[in-house]
């Protein structure tokens, strides 16, 4: 579809939510993507501005305006990217620390993405000009496996497929202490931490957030943990290790205690499965540990046995 565009929809259906109604009818947007739309005032019933949750009638005219899209004018970094697997519709990352993955606030160079922009001008448009190719996303401080959509149609089946939890992706963390339990799941609901913005926290009013762990190795005071997130909240897994008493080693956000030797949180996108949109084949990829994080247990191991 033309940016700067209208589509025009007649309702054939009563007592539907706006959102699941237009995701239903058309392929163009996901739900999510139709949400922000009209939270923006681009999708109007009857001429009238609505909301995601407004309610539509049979014969209900609805207006979907397409925003025109701005030239990116974004920097290109010839900065090198390692790619663990690449084809038409995919490409998976493994990315390093202390790289935002998209231009935002007090970054709008030295991004993941201005280094995608120099290795192929096909990535996804529906992440906007300053997300290009940008499905989901980790910390900037927090390293490993990124998929990346290359064009539109592969963008929306993983968007889908992160929706419906149907991606598996397990994170490798080290903790503080040992958990009493040697696996376990956390169900606690996050949200924004009413005394810090810069936090979450977990909170009977934020939304629902569900992380399992399995001890992997005991290194004296530590623990080395696989962490799988069934949801995508912000910060969900360093919350969720914090709320039980175990906070990563090096996160100070979330703990106060320093580490001179390590410079960031331990914590790595390790594991992911996905479904491959064209080839429809599940494929598994796995981003060894970081330098810096595998140096440093190499350290408590050796310290531990001395």
């Amino acid at each position: 579809m033309p940016s700067g565009s209208e589509k025009i929809f007649v309702a054939k259906a009563n007592h539907k939510r706006l959102d699941i109604y237009l995701s239903q009818i058309t392929s163009e947007f996901s739900r999510s993507q139709l949400s922000k739309m009209a939270r923006e005032g681009l999708i109007l019933i009857n001429s009238a501005p609505s909301k995601p949750s407004s309610q539509i009638r049979e014969g209900d005219e609805i207006t979907l305006q397409i925003p025109k899209l701005i030239e990116s004018n974004l920097e290109i970094d010839n900065q090198s990217i390692e790619i663990i697997y690449e084809d038409q519709d995919v490409l998976v990352l493994n990315k390093p620390p202390h790289l935002p993955v998209h231009p935002g606030p007090g970054h709008y160079s030295k991004t993941l993405v201005n280094r995608l922009l120099a290795h192929s001008d096909k990535l996804s448009s529906i992440g906007g000009v300053v997300r290009p190719g940008i499905i989901h996303r980790l910390d900037k401080d927090t390293s490993g496996i990124i998929v990346i959509a290359k064009n539109d149609n592969s963008h929306r089946s993983l968007s889908l497929q992160f929706q419906e939890r149907t991606i598996s992706k397990i994170y490798s963390a080290l903790v503080w202490g040992i958990p009493i339990l040697n696996k376990k799941t956390i169900t606690s609901a996050i949200g924004r931490d009413p005394n810090n913005r810069k936090r979450m926290a977990v909170l009977e009013s934020g939304k629902k957030a569900e992380s399992a762990y399995l001890i992997k190795e005991i290194i004296g005071d530590f623990s080395l943990l696989d962490v799988t997130p069934k949801t995508g909240r912000t910060h969900q897994i360093r919350v969720h290790l914090k709320s039980i008493g175990h906070p990563i080693v090096g996160d100070m956000l979330y703990s106060s205690k320093k580490i001179p030797s390590l410079e960031r949180q331990f914590l790595h996108a390790s594991y992911i499965k996905i479904l491959l949109p064209s080839r429809k084949k599940e494929m598994e990829f796995i981003a060894p540990l970081a330098k810096d994080l595998s140096e440093f247990l190499t350290l408590i191991r050796t310290n531990n046995n001395n």
